[in-house]
Order: structure tokens, then sequence, then C-alpha cells
């Protein structure tokens, strides 16, 4: 899953990161996105094909390959 976040221009813009998309993830936030996912067709006890999402700032996307 990606979520769009400039966490790799923290240490770069250190200490001036106001301005920075710096999304925490939350416990919460990581129920939600299993149960998006298995709404979207994953099956976590399923071998298979790798299914990849984005994250819109509201569900999640999956990503064509």
């Amino acid at each position: 899953m990606y979520i769009d976040s400039d966490i790799d221009s923290f240490w770069v813009n250190f200490p001036n990161t106001e301005h920075l998309n710096l999304k925490i993830i939350r416990p919460k936030d990581v129920e939600f996105f299993i149960n998006q996912s298995i709404e979207q067709g994953w099956s976590p006890k399923e071998k298979g094909v790798p299914l990849v999402f984005e994250f819109d700032g509201r569900q999640l996307v999956k990503r064509l390959n």
C-alpha cells in the first residue's frame, strides 16, 4: 500500500517541517486499511499475486499494474 507522504523529506528539511505532509499511521488506520483491502478482494490466507493499493485520503484504491 502506498500513502502520499513527505516523510523522506523530513530529514532533509529538519527542523523546518511544518510545510510537509507527515502522515501518522495509527492502529485505527491499520484496521481500516485491512478491512478496505478485504472488501476489494484481498484474502490474507491465500497465496497469489500481490494486490497493491494507494490511499487517496479517504479510501484505498486498487493500483493497476
